[in-house]
């Protein structure tokens, strides 16, 4: 009896029975929620009794569902699960004396709908990166991938509002109504889960756009209510089809050149959409649910009634890859799923893509179809890192994911420059080792470290020693999550040791899965703070500096690369890298020669340009005829438009000349003026650039000046049927932008700028 009062306390029994005689066998769960929807627990029903773990007033206030099994419980069932699988819930009163709670049976007209099917869910998750001229999709690894079912398009519209309802009809309508040129010119999302609504131009007198519309390039499950008059997809026999689906089929003459969509309606659509009944506009959205799905992306409004259930999150292989099994109810609809991104980034999960279920949901998804998910968040890495190379040497790839090793000269005309840019902020420098062969060779470490060369103007050498990076670096490892229904799970492993070093990362620590790329921190193998990107006065340590990168022993001891058999390698094609490209071994210039032969390969090195200098951007006073305007009420008083001069300067200036500038001058509301513009680097004159100068003068520290008449300003630019003005107020807009870069993009906060207005009125 003790025992018996011990099970009741902690387990409670549930008897399962059905209404009528089901058609074989039905495999079941229970599932157990509390009163807030928080998932208690699960447990299958075998015999017609299904045992939960429930105590006390969990217990007396639990609600139980029953229905089909989901997916092996690798995600927390949830309500809105329950109500996707139609599960029965049924009414009861928990009471402790009974070994097993009585319930009433289930419904016939509920579990003759719970048969399951299983659909695969495959796809890929690329970022383009163009190279050259060529974009390359590179897989992006390690992302996390959210795979949700939409409501069903009914569902959503039987919960509109009369207002919403309205609204969405009218709005509708205007859409429709709009004149489209052939081909419809609709922009397709990325990924596109329907096609162009039409795909090839039509002929007066050929088939109708219903024939050739495809919204949906995916089957339907088989069911004799579908409307398929916007769906290439095979169509039911003839006697299944309704008499609207063939009135759909029918071909119809096209106006030439250009048509709306609702001319392409059925008569009695077009009707119905423009009624004034509630119930009418409601059910034709509903009957034509698909044929106007790709039109909901328009009405942003719609899209918080977009809700969607999350079936299962899964990870991306390294190739970027993704599959799963889900599981729907195969009497109904195949699932509408939307996707969206995760990607690890900065210690947390952040969300890189997730365009919208307006657009970008799959109606009708294709159980086993791929799916292409490109992101072009620039926060995710663009190529795969943590390559173990497969022989007993390193790779020297990139600073950032912008700069190849090769295009920056360690000597000659550009010695450090990227082009002509040189560097600054914080570097990260990238590199691949031989993991696997190195550390088997006992080459454990390794150490990159800088040293200026030349004081701020490139040329005048200074007196230095090499300073060692102390910067962190880590990778991340994946190791198994700590039940089933967490996510991945990630472990940073710091590289710098204790001994100044830093560690060759291995290939796997103890417990790990793999060697994870989660963010760009997995791409980087030192970081270089360069001189100057902090303090307040960066010119007084610009220059040349040398990066040097040594391999060391166990026991910390810089090795002879040549004696024990270690290469270099850097790309033989400009950044962006991808996975294909080709490698050349590093030239002299970028190796540290010596040992007994003095031609050994000691440390790999490389030379940059640093420049952390902000530019000098100053608007000068306009002036008239060299005097200012009047102070009091600030005008330029002209006298004579064809010979009085309105003069403009600027200062657009770079200690080193590494900047470019843009001067506009724009009259009105906006009007430019092409005779008044400048653009160049801060270094160009009119002999040098004579189409950017514009007949601007330059002299001493980037001081730029021009007289131009004030006829001109007047009336350059002045389109028919507008006159020229006889007064007009004016604006000069100055940008002075820094070319330094970090490999990722252009140093933007040290760019400066400014804006100033001035008016002309006849004297």
């Amino acid at each position: 009896m003790a025992e018996k009062a011990k099970r009741s306390e902690s387990r409670v029994r549930f008897g399962v029975e059905f209404d009528g005689k089901p058609d074989g066998d039905i495999q079941l769960t229970a599932y157990a929620f509390d009163g807030r929807g928080t998932f208690l627990g699960a447990a299958p029903v075998r015999q017609g009794v299904a045992e939960l773990a429930l105590r006390g007033e969990a217990a007396a206030s639990a609600r139980i569902f029953f229905g089909p099994s989901l997916r092996d419980q690798e995600a927390k069932p949830t309500i809105e699960a329950m109500e996707r699988i139609a599960a029965y819930e049924p009414a009861w009163r928990y009471d402790p004396r009974l070994d097993i709670q009585k319930l009433l049976p289930i419904p016939s007209d509920v579990y003759q709908f719970w048969p399951i099917c299983r659909c695969r869910v495959r796809g890929q998750v690329v970022r383009p990166v163009k190279i050259g001229s060529v974009t390359v999709k590179y897989p992006v690894q390690n992302a996390r991938v959210h795979i949700c079912e939409v409501d069903k398009i009914h569902w959503w519209i039987e919960r509109l509002p009369e207002y919403d309802l309205f609204r969405l009809r009218d709005e509708l309508l205007e859409k429709l109504r709009e004149r489209i040129p052939f081909p419809f010119p609709i922009p397709l999302p990325d990924p596109p889960p329907y096609e162009v609504f039409l795909k090839t131009p039509i002929d007066v007198g050929g088939p109708s756009p219903l024939d050739l519309v495809g919204l949906n390039p995916q089957p339907l499950p088989p069911r004799e209510f579908d409307q398929v008059m916007l769906n290439p997809q095979p169509l039911p026999p003839r006697q299944m089809m309704s008499r609207m689906d063939r009135v759909a089929l029918n071909p119809q003459p096209l106006p030439p050149k250009e048509m709306t969509l609702f001319d392409s309606l059925p008569g009695a659509v077009q009707i119905a959409l423009q009624a004034e009944s509630v119930g009418v506009i409601r059910q034709t959205l509903i009957d034509h649910a698909t044929l106007f799905s790709p039109l909901w992306c328009h009405f942003h409004w719609l899209h918080t009634w977009l809700t969607c259930d999350e079936l299962a999150v899964v990870e991306t292989d390294g190739q970027g890859r993704f599959d799963t099994t889900i599981f729907y109810r195969c009497w109904g609809d195949h699932p509408d799923l939307y996707f969206w991104v995760e990607y690890f980034i900065n210690g947390q999960w952040v969300t890189v893509y997730d365009p919208g279920r307006a657009c970008h949901t799959y109606w009708n998804y294709v159980c086993g179809s791929e799916v292409t998910i490109t992101i072009t968040d620039p926060r995710v890495p663009g190529i795969p890192g943590g390559v173990d190379l497969g022989f007993k040497g390193l790779l020297v790839t990139t600073i950032g994911s912008g700069v190849c090793v090769k295009d920056v000269p360690t000597s000659g005309a550009g010695v450090g420059l990227f082009g002509d840019a040189p560097f600054g902020a914080t570097l990260d420098l990238r590199a691949d080792f031989g993991m696997t062969d190195l550390r088997a060779a006992g080459i454990i470490y390794y150490l990159w470290s800088y040293k200026r060369l030349t004081a701020s103007d490139g040329f005048t050498g200074v007196s230095d020693t090499w300073h060692p990076f102390t910067e962190e670096v880590i990778r991340h490892y994946q190791f198994p999550p700590p039940n089933p229904w967490s996510g991945p799970n990630y472990v940073a492993y710091p590289l710098k040791k204790p001994n100044g070093l830093y560690e060759i990362p291995p290939t796997l620590i103890p417990g790990a899965i793999r060697m994870a790329t989660i963010s760009e921190a997995d791409l980087a193998t030192g970081y270089f703070v360069t001189p100057g990107s902090s303090g307040s006065n960066p010119d007084a340590v610009a220059g040349l500096y040398a990066l040097k990168l040594e391999l060391f022993d166990s026991g910390g001891n810089a090795i002879n690369w040549t004696a024990h058999g270690v290469d270099v390698f850097i790309p033989n094609i400009s950044a962006p890298l991808n996975t294909s490209f080709g490698t050349h071994h590093a030239p002299i210039s970028n190796r540290i020669l010596g040992g007994p032969s003095g031609t050994d390969t000691l440390a790999f090195q490389m030379v940059v340009r640093v420049d952390n200098n902000p530019v000098v951007a100053v608007l000068h006073t306009v002036e008239l005829n060299g005097s200012p305007a009047n102070p009091n009420c600030g005008f330029l008083e002209y006298t004579n438009a064809a010979s009085d001069l309105v003069n403009l300067s600027f200062q657009a200036y770079h200690p080193h000349g590494f900047a470019t500038f843009g001067n506009g001058v724009y009259r009105g509301l906006g009007v430019g003026l092409p005779s008044a513009n400048a653009a160049g680097k801060v270094t160009d004159t009119n002999a040098s650039n004579p189409a950017g100068i514009n007949g601007y003068n330059r002299v001493g520290n980037g001081e730029y000046s021009k007289s131009i008449p004030v006829g001109t300003l007047l009336a350059e630019n002045t389109a028919p049927p507008m006159t020229p003005c006889s007064q007009a107020a004016f604006s000069q807009n100055l940008g002075v932008y820094a070319m330094a870069i970090n490999g990722y993009g252009r140093l933007e906060h040290l760019d400066r700028g400014g804006v100033q207005a001035f008016a002309l009125a006849q004297q």
